[in-house]
């Protein structure tokens, strides 16, 4: 019973400090915007080249049907960004990734 209430209270301690974190507005406010990237110009080859001009390290993939109606449009597998590590190569949307590499960047401008 201890270690279920120990496991709960670490839980709690976890979700207030991402609400305090994520309660920061400048923060939220931060990655809402470079989340809502959607340009027609940054659609195939343009988004490509500006994730070249981010130094992102990346292969792309082209077009990833899965399931329909799911799939992922300019996919690219990332392999590293130039303001973080990856633990791991990642497959993403061409807009999500370049999306992320401008909040890395906005994380590291910030510090």
């Amino acid at each position: 019973m201890r270690k279920i209430k120990f496991s709960a209270l670490i839980i709690l301690t976890i979700f207030a400090t991402g609400y305090m974190i994520w309660g920061n507005t400048s923060l939220q406010k931060a990655v809402l915007q470079n989340l809502q990237i959607s340009k027609p110009q940054l659609r195939g080859e343009a988004c490509l080249k500006l994730l070249e001009e981010k130094k992102v390290s990346f292969s792309p993939l082209g077009n990833l049907q899965d399931k329909k109606p799911c799939g992922i449009e300019n996919a690219v597998r990332i392999e590293g960004f130039s303001a973080t590590k990856l633990s791991g190569p990642l497959t993403l949307s061409c807009k999500t990734a370049l999306s992320l590499a401008n909040w890395f960047e906005t994380l590291v401008q910030n510090k």
